[in-house]
């Protein structure tokens, strides 16, 4: 199968998540991808784990990438994003190391994509006041609602009300509720989270990069900065 999508996932210790992150990615994604992982100077048990990752199912590629010390976000975004255009690759999937994956997320982005040429950048729904988990409730306030949890599994259990293994039906039920399928352009100075977002690499070869916060050009944060910027050049978000 024709490979379109790069998986960019920037790591910093935290192996729990980063070990649920990437076990999700392989479980719930139907489409073949590479992975690129970018690691920022974590502690030697995400090494390890990290050093015994291999291809499987749909995953067809997979890169290591160890910095000595910690570049920061948009440094380890650049390079996950020179890695997709070596590979030649359509899009670009950008990930933190916190996410448990649905059935199908990725297919359906590719989709998004496909429907609406326009669009260089496009994520999925997260938690935010303008996202309903029900009729009654946004995403964000069921979330500060929540008590603390003593692992990720039981806080998606009580968030998602749902045992582990109904997850990709919850997300359903919450994509049903805030318009299914359709897709929503932003704004300027609106802007999407990078958490995770697929890009479409033929206009990053015209921006380039993700902007280093250093320099004078940012306009603060990665995300923010990469939306103005593709808003600039008359593409959607």
């Amino acid at each position: 199968m024709l490979i379109r999508t790069n998986v960019v996932i920037i790591t910093y210790n935290a192996l729990e998540y980063t070990r649920a992150t990437i076990e999700s990615l392989y479980e719930h994604t139907d489409s073949d991808f590479c992975l690129t992982v970018v690691d920022n100077h974590s502690r030697q048990d995400t090494i390890d784990y990290l050093d015994s990752l291999r291809p499987a199912a749909h995953c067809r590629k997979v890169t290591i990438i160890k910095n000595a010390d910690n570049m920061g976000v948009g440094y380890a975004y650049n390079q996950g994003q020179q890695v997709s255009f070596d590979l030649g690759v359509e899009f670009t999937a950008f990930c933190n190391n916190d996410l448990y994956f649905s059935h199908s997320w990725l297919k359906k982005l590719e989709e998004g994509m496909d429907r609406e040429r326009n669009v260089a950048m496009l994520c999925p729904l997260r938690p935010s006041a303008k996202v309903m988990y029900d009729a009654s409730i946004s995403t964000r306030d069921k979330l500060f609602q929540m008590p603390e949890a003593e692992s990720w599994q039981e806080e998606l259990r009580v968030y998602t009300g749902l045992s582990l293994g109904q997850f990709s039906e919850f997300a359903n039920r919450v994509s049903g509720a805030n318009g299914g399928n359709r897709i929503e352009k932003i704004a300027f100075p609106d802007s999407l989270s990078t958490c995770v977002c697929l890009t479409r690499n033929s206009v990053f070869r015209q921006i380039g990069y993700f902007a280093d916060p250093k320099l004078e050009q940012s306009y603060g944060g990665e995300d923010i900065d990469m939306c103005w910027l593709v808003m600039k050049l008359g593409y959607d978000c």
